[in-house]
């Protein structure tokens, strides 16, 4: 998973320039990073009761293999 993150943060940062080369926009640039985290932002709390209710390790399992889908 932190392989994939990472990957997933080199694909943006060449996006994030492209977006500003092609609009000349800073704003467009920051748009694109709140709509890149803002997912995370809202389902991390979520996240953290389903986390604390059920085993981490079949959360984790469940939740990659749904991902994988």
């Amino acid at each position: 998973m932190g392989l994939s993150a990472l990957g997933d943060w080199l694909a943006l940062v060449p996006l994030a320039l492209q977006v500003e080369e092609t609009t000349g926009s800073g704003i467009l640039v920051a748009l694109l990073f709140v709509a890149i985290w803002s997912p995370a932002i809202l389902l991390a709390g979520p996240a953290g009761l389903l986390a604390d209710r059920f085993d981490t390790r079949r959360v984790l399992l469940l939740v990659s293999l749904v991902q994988a889908w």
